[in-house]
């Protein structure tokens, strides 16, 4: 055979460039298992227009100009020209298990198949094998394309026509993607993973293969995918316009002070800034940042950061036009909203929200009009609106996909159970909240998250304190949930199983 190997190092972060194990960063170490891939007389690199090669050597460079699907079809379409199999990976992938590529490409051959893969692994594990010939159908898929080259690029583009193409899919022993943990420096929360994980592989017994070494320690070692946060709430008032009632009184609320201050949350966002480096930032844990005097600002704070993103939830109902204005005048893009209507139905929204059911709807038909892309409606599913879901699902479908079916949270115990059916998972999980996430209450305090409602346990302010020894302070709950132990309100919790990011 006649095969080729090829990186795509279009879009690795500064991470990859780190010193990962041993004086050695992530792209070396890709670099080297590019040499182990079958039958291979070639190696070869996509590169972004004005990249450095150095770490390179051997390797024939291509640079890439069109940062789209299209682009990266046609790159490898002129790179692969001549070769029979294209065995093709990230180039900050230290991970690339040799072995399982070996068994991938016999099964490959045996099957003459078109594009092999593999699930259920985490990701970065696996290469994927592609038969050039298949190429030509994939430019036809990608022409209108228009989003930035991802690393599931080629998967996302067969999967619209994936009954066209001859594929073979190698499945993990162990289905880890619920786990979603990624073995590629993407992210400084990734390099930070990555780099427990792979030197626990690499410190371990050599008697089985990369694949199956990393599966274990992913599946036992819990404790190493909790690097960083990625999801901060801000309580950002102490207001709503209406009383749910689904909610805690006063809706779970602290109701310490009116209103963040702009310099107290401005300080929050440098510190989340260098120590987890990107982040989504909600401005509502149970409250309407619409009432917050300068919502404006406090988003303008957000998207001054290249790294953060802004998550803005809301009931539609309070705002003030300018402030409004001048929100949707920034970069639509980073700013993702949601508005909370939980019924198509004016009396189920009067019943469940109290009054406001024209302004909300006003507001959502608003945003559509004109941020069509990033905004969400959300229904709370619940026993008093679960007749009327059906018809808020048909109604907002018509003209968007956005559309969000929110499970109930009983808050621990703390309310009554309404949920109309049981979503939790088989065996319990340990909890997402705790692994990627942060509440920030109006006067700065931390609890443990959004459904500590009586502060039961603080783990600190971060208007005062340090970021990191906060989030640290809830690693010992977290490896109690390991262990299968779930103290306090955790007991009664039935919100472990969801994520937000």
């Amino acid at each position: 055979m006649n095969n080729i190997v090829i990186l795509n190092a279009l879009n690795i972060s500064e991470y990859a460039y780190k010193e990962l194990y041993q004086n050695r960063h992530s792209v070396s170490y890709a670099v080297e298992s590019a040499g182990g891939m079958p039958e291979i007389t070639e190696k070869a690199v996509l590169l972004p227009p004005g990249a450095g090669t150095e770490a390179f050597e051997g390797f024939k460079h291509f640079m890439v100009d069109d940062n789209t699907p299209s682009g990266l079809i046609e790159a490898l379409t002129k790179v692969a020209a001549g070769f029979d199999n294209i065995f093709y990976y990230g180039a900050d992938c230290p991970l690339v298990d040799i072995s399982l590529t070996q068994k991938m490409y016999s099964n490959h051959c045996r099957y003459f198949c078109e594009y092999t893969f593999a699930d259920g692994f985490p990701s970065g594990i696996s290469v994927e094998i592609i038969k050039p010939s298949i190429l030509s159908m994939l430019a036809k898929l990608a022409e209108h394309s228009t989003e930035a080259i991802e690393r599931d690029s080629i998967f996302s583009l067969i999967e619209k026509d994936i009954n066209a193409f001859e594929i073979e899919t190698e499945i993990s022993p162990d289905d880890q993607r619920l786990l979603r943990v990624r073995l590629y420096p993407d992210t400084k929360r990734n390099f930070l993973q990555l780099q427990s994980i792979f030197t626990a592989v690499s410190e371990g017994s050599e008697e089985e293969s990369v694949s199956g070494r990393i599966l274990k320690t992913v599946r036992n070692r819990g404790e190493l995918l909790r690097s960083l946060p990625i999801f901060f709430e801000f309580e950002t008032s102490s207001a709503h316009p209406q009383q749910l009632n689904y909610m805690p009184e006063n809706g779970g609320l602290s109701g310490r002070g009116n209103e963040m201050s702009l310099g107290d949350f401005k300080s929050a966002l440098e510190k989340i800034s260098g120590f987890s480096g990107d982040a989504v930032i909600s401005l509502s844990v149970r409250n309407e940042p619409a009432l917050h005097s300068d919502v404006s600002g406090l988003a303008a704070a957000v998207l001054k950061y290249d790294n953060f993103s802004l998550l803005i939830e809301t009931s539609g109902i309070g705002w003030q036009t300018g402030q409004l204005d001048a929100i949707l005048s920034m970069d639509s893009g980073k700013i993702s909203w949601i508005v909370d209507l939980d019924a198509l139905d004016r009396g189920i929204y009067e019943k469940l929200r109290g009054g406001g059911y024209d302004e909300a709807y006003a507001f959502a038909e608003r945003l559509y009009a004109e941020s069509p892309d990033n905004t969400w409606v959300q229904v709370v599913r619940m026993k008093e609106n679960e007749e009327d879901n059906e018809l808020f699902y048909k109604y907002w479908k018509e003209r968007t996909n956005n559309v969000i079916i929110q499970k109930y949270d009983w808050c621990c115990g703390r309310l009554e159970q309404r949920k109309v059916t049981d979503l939790s998972p088989v065996k319990r999980l340990p909890c997402w909240h705790l692994k990627r996430e942060l509440t920030v209450l109006v006067d700065g305090s931390v609890p443990l998250c959004r459904d500590d409602l009586d502060c039961e346990t603080v783990l600190g302010n971060l208007f005062t304190d340090n970021i990191e020894e906060i989030w640290l302070a809830g690693s010992d709950i977290y490896r109690q949930h390991l262990d299968e132990e779930y103290p306090g309100i955790c007991r009664n919790c039935d919100e472990y199983y969801t994520y937000n990011y």
